[in-house]
Order: structure tokens, then C-alpha cells, then sequence
């Protein structure tokens, strides 16, 4: 992941991960809280038009994310779409 990240194509890059909130993946917090402690992470918690409904702690499940930075300036993207 350093030799990806350390290399500026202008563009971030972005890891998206689709997951049922039924069944919440509950190893990507881990993922997540270890990606943040080595990287400036923007973290983004999405939901498919699909899906009903989502428990609130899961639509918080990395927190506040206040984006106060420009996407640019971040070394990875970390998206998760609720969906069935």
C-alpha cells in the first residue's frame, strides 16, 4: 500500500466496499482504525437507494467525518456503501 500511495497520479485512490447492514463486516472498523493510523484517510459512509433503513450506528460507524480538508489532500479514500 506505501508504494501506491507514496506516488501522486493526481487522482485518490479510493477503496469501496459494499456491505449488507443485516450482516455489518465488522473486521472493516479494524481496517478502517489501522488505515487511519498510517494514512490521512477520508472516510465516507453511503447508502444504496435499495436499502430500507440503516441503523444509526452504523451510518456513524467511523465516526464524525468532518472533511475540512480538500479531497486532494488526502492519501486514500475509504468509501462504505450499505446495501443488500
Amino acid at each position: 500500500l506505501n508504494s501506491v500511495l507514496g506516488k501522486d497520479y493526481g487522482a485518490l485512490k479510493d477503496i469501496v466496499i459494499n456491505a449488507n447492514p443485516a450482516s455489518p463486516p465488522l473486521s472493516l472498523l479494524v481496517l478502517h482504525r489501522l488505515l487511519c493510523d498510517h494514512y490521512r484517510v477520508l472516510s465516507t459512509v453511503h447508502t444504496h437507494s435499495a436499502v430500507q433503513s440503516v441503523p444509526e450506528n452504523l451510518l456513524r460507524c467511523f465516526g464524525e467525518q468532518a472533511k475540512n480538508q480538500p479531497r486532494h489532500e488526502y492519501q486514500l479514500g475509504f468509501t462504505l456503501i450499505w446495501k443488500n
